[in-house]
């Protein structure tokens, strides 16, 4: 059977995505009518949407599906939001007008990178925030004014509408933080530490999550320089140990959550987003932990890796005397 020639549309469009990942974007192929992936975590060892910026990766993707637009995930990981002014011929509802209203009432926008949607929406690209979470929101600033943060994505150029016209860069200025007003508006600032929290850098408890596995065993434990098993933690009870760690340890905040979140996708057969969430900003809230600490975490990652803990100290210079002993 003869293969299907590729149109120069789909190659352009494979030729962005790749570089897109070149500048850092994790990069998925979506289905233009439906705005869905076509990809999925759990066939993507639990990456969001199967965002990848492996090249070869990316290749057999918009190869497989050569009509795919391209996606890109907002948030802190491609560390980018999008503010979204929408138009009456595409939304019934003049959102740059709004937009201007906004604009006019609290300061100038910086000139950052944007785009035009097929509809003539305006995207304003903007660096995240260094605190807080960008959460994704429709019409809550003003009327056809959306944000596009964590968990949110957007098409970019040069993906095609059939029949309505192409997402395209309307300049090529570089990506700029939002004024502090508009970050105040479409921020959740993180939850500060309360007295007495025990607390590590934020990078050490990133890397031990990033470190720590996550599998469909759900099987992890403490061990002495002897080799004797102090603790299990297994299935759902093990998985809560760590939760509550994470979540003591960076005082439930926003940017723990993004953490937690990432190493829980990495079971792509237990996870489940909605639950996971919730057990973050519902339940421990309502009763919050206050026996176990980062320790427990650390003791953990240090029995899967030997020695990371020492080498990470050593080469950060950090006294862990505050989180030398476990405690569960």
């Amino acid at each position: 059977m003869a293969k299907t020639r590729r149109t120069e549309a789909q190659d352009r469009t494979l030729a962005a995505a790749l570089k897109y990942a070149k500048f850092g974007w994790t990069v998925f192929p979506v289905d233009i009518a439906t705005k869905r992936p076509h990809t999925a975590g759990k066939h993507s060892n639990g990456r969001r949407w199967g965002a990848t910026k492996d090249p070869k990766q990316i290749e057999r993707n918009f190869r497989r599906w050569p009509n795919a637009a391209i996606g890109i995930p907002t948030g802190i990981d491609n560390g980018i939001w999008v503010l979204e002014a929408d138009t009456p011929k595409g939304h019934d509802v003049d959102g740059i007008a709004n937009l201007q209203a906004l604009i006019d009432a609290n300061g100038p926008l910086p000139e950052t990178r944007m785009a035009r949607s097929p509809s003539g929406s305006i995207h304003y690209f903007f660096t995240h925030p260094n605190k807080g979470l960008v959460r994704n929101s429709a019409s809550a600033l003003a009327p056809g004014v959306d944000v596009r943060g964590e968990g949110g994505m957007v098409i970019c150029d040069p993906s095609v509408k059939p029949g309505v016209g192409e997402y395209t860069w309307l300049n090529k200025a570089g990506f700029k933080h939002a004024p502090p007003w508009l970050v105040t508006l479409v921020t959740e600032q993180p939850t500060k530490y309360q007295p007495g929290d025990p607390h590590a850098p934020f990078s050490k408890i990133a890397e031990a999550l990033d470190l720590l596995p996550n599998d469909a065993r759900s099987q992890w434990q403490i061990v002495d320089a002897d080799g004797v098993v102090l603790k299990e933690f297994k299935g759902w009870d093990g998985w809560n140990s760590i939760a509550l760690a994470s979540y003591r340890a960076t005082s439930g905040s926003d940017e723990g959550f993004v953490i937690f979140d990432k190493w829980c996708r990495k079971n792509i057969v237990k996870y489940n987003e909605v639950y996971t969430w919730r057990t973050w900003y519902k339940r421990f809230p309502s009763c919050p932990p206050i026996r176990i600490t980062v320790a427990t975490l650390f003791a953990i990652v240090d029995d899967e890796c030997p020695g990371w803990q020492a080498i990470y100290n050593e080469e950060h210079s950090y006294d862990d005397d505050d989180d030398r002993e476990y405690r569960s």
